[in-house]
């Protein structure tokens, strides 16, 4: 599967990629789904670097900035978030209720909105950041919440039917505890859909994300379906995006 899936977008062939993807959302859930509450434990604290980095984005005219270089860099990563999304949620797609994680200033959002997503509800760190999502008038909720160790979302156990990240796994902005939480907030048998830059991999804050993502899998709280490599995550930059499925 995730062979297929790689060779679809190394290709550029967005058929295949749907028919691969699409298959996903008729796997059947796991009946012996651990406690959510399982999910919860880890790792080690990043909330003061986190804070810091929240407070870089807290000024309009920051937010302008982090905007303008992701355009000037082609940041193409919410694009083949939604495509995997759209092929997943191939009907109604008007009323399945997604959650942008760390949002930014709203690129996920415009995707979603273009593919036919209505129920979009956008969280970030940053109000600055949710008051330009509020501007273009693609989401239905905002969420201004920091995600650490010791904070939850303000939002119910299974509340989405999807959770869309990208761009924000990066050591001091989602902490690695966050996949927990993403869990969390996703109903069973829903789908994550992550987005990061391959070269995160090779740092340590990469390989302690990848071993969480394992542990939960291993924990029988989702699965992954894929791994998917993209070529243009931005400019001369290769990408990875993780399709997982709530258990």
């Amino acid at each position: 599967m995730a062979e297929q899936a790689e060779a679809a977008v190394n290709k550029g062939d967005h058929i295949m990629l749907y028919a691969t993807i699409r298959t996903l959302s008729e796997r059947k859930t796991n009946p012996n789904r651990p406690p959510r509450s399982d999910a919860s434990r880890f790792v080690s604290s990043q909330a003061g670097n986190i804070d810091l980095c929240i407070k870089d984005y807290s000024t309009p005219e920051n937010v302008m900035k982090y905007e303008a270089n992701a355009q000037a860099m082609e940041y193409k990563a919410p694009v083949y978030c939604v495509q995997m999304l759209a092929g997943i949620f191939v009907h109604a797609k008007e009323y399945v209720r997604v959650l942008d994680l760390a949002s930014g200033p709203g690129q996920v959002g415009e995707e979603l909105s273009r593919h036919g997503f209505e129920n979009v509800h956008a969280h970030d760190g940053s109000c600055a950041m949710l008051d330009v999502c509020r501007r273009k008038k693609v989401y239905s909720k905002f969420i201004c919440s920091v995600i650490n160790d010791d904070t939850r979302l303000p939002v119910k156990n299974g509340f989405y039917d999807a959770v869309v990240t990208s761009g924000a796994v990066l050591e001091n902005h989602l902490p690695v505890s966050a996949l927990a939480e993403i869990i969390r907030v996703t109903k069973s048998g829903g789908f994550c859909i992550v987005a990061y830059s391959a070269d995160i991999l090779s740092t340590n804050y990469g390989k302690s994300w990848e071993k969480e993502i394992q542990r939960l899998e291993e924990d029988g709280l989702w699965s992954r379906h894929c791994k998917v490599l993209i070529p243009n995550f931005y400019i001369n930059t290769r990408g990875v995006v993780d399709v997982l499925q709530v258990a």
